[in-house]
């Protein structure tokens, strides 16, 4: 099951197909359970039935979210890393996990990407933290 930060190819489907998005390459920026949020998603490309949606930049610039089942997983995106506003950065490893690379307590003032510097509050980062680590389900073999 592809999640956050993996590459990942849209599958070709006949809404796929019309969406124009069928086959092309992406990486996952965020994902959600539409039943337990209330949030208008807007279009989401294979609807929401199967109660999982995936947030997908394509590498053509255009973005959005898809039905789970029409994301495909190509890599990790090994070696990739991101940095947390206030928080550590983390580097993504060859199995998938992301590896913590220094530490920081909430509050500190950061300036990760050079812009104005920002006060975090402390349970921010500890969510993330929780969010990354958490386990991962298995898509069951068919």
């Amino acid at each position: 099951m592809p999640t956050f930060g993996d590459k990942v190819r849209i599958k070709t489907t006949s809404e796929t197909t019309k969406h124009r998005s069928a086959g092309q390459l992406g990486e996952i920026l965020g994902e959600s359970v539409p039943s337990g949020t209330g949030i208008d998603y807007g279009t989401v490309v294979g609807g929401t039935a199967e109660d999982l949606v995936l947030f997908v930049k394509l590498d053509s610039g255009s973005e959005g979210w898809f039905a789970a089942s029409l994301v495909e997983f190509v890599d990790h995106q090994a070696g990739r890393v991101i940095s947390i506003d206030g928080g550590p950065t983390f580097r993504r490893l060859p199995d998938g996990t992301w590896q913590q690379e220094g530490r920081s307590k909430g509050g500190d003032l950061v300036n990760p990407s050079g812009g104005v510097l920002r006060r975090t509050r402390p349970r921010q980062i500890a969510r993330f933290l929780r969010w990354l680590g958490r386990p991962r389900p298995v898509k069951a073999e068919r």
